[in-house]
């Protein structure tokens, strides 16, 4: 559970790795509560027992603090290499930790992501996206199939 320790005050903003394959976001906890907040836009995704007082201090302490915040978070980058070359809104990646896994690929577009098996290409799990949406990254990674499967191979073994 990394933290970012620059961020002075009462509350303690970190990550889980188990939840990489969201939206970027950030966890806060003070005492027994915690909140989870959406980086890009800023917004209150959840929150367990802070008064709204306590979120916009929160809210304001994540803007001041942006970067370091995105600074911090962009070791997620790194465990989730991108796919390049496939040019649209979404963003095709993987992370390095379920590489154990049969060959998929992650995808992202804005806060809805989900995730296709290569071999037979199978919905594998999805959050967020229209049937209209998921049909159309079916068709992107079928077109882009051999570089979706070098990326992955090329990460992964």
């Amino acid at each position: 559970m990394p933290s970012v320790r620059d961020i002075p005050g009462p509350y303690r903003f970190f990550f889980f790795s188990f939840d990489c394959n969201e939206p970027q976001h950030v966890h806060v906890r003070r005492d027994k509560r915690t909140c989870k907040f959406w980086l890009e836009p800023i917004a209150l995704c959840k929150n367990y027992g802070f008064s709204p007082h306590e979120l916009n201090e929160i809210r304001r302490l994540i803007q001041l603090h942006f970067v370091i915040i995105l600074v911090f978070n962009s070791y997620s980058e790194a465990i989730m290499p991108s796919v390049r070359n496939i040019s649209g809104p979404y963003r095709f990646f993987f992370y390095s930790f379920d590489c154990n896994e049969p060959q998929h690929v992650h995808v992202r577009r804005d806060k809805r992501t989900c995730k296709f098996w290569l071999e037979p290409i199978a919905l594998c799990k999805n959050y967020g996206f229209s049937p209209h949406e998921l049909n159309e990254i079916r068709r992107l990674i079928q077109l882009h199939f051999v570089i979706i499967l070098e990326a992955w191979r090329e990460h992964c073994e």
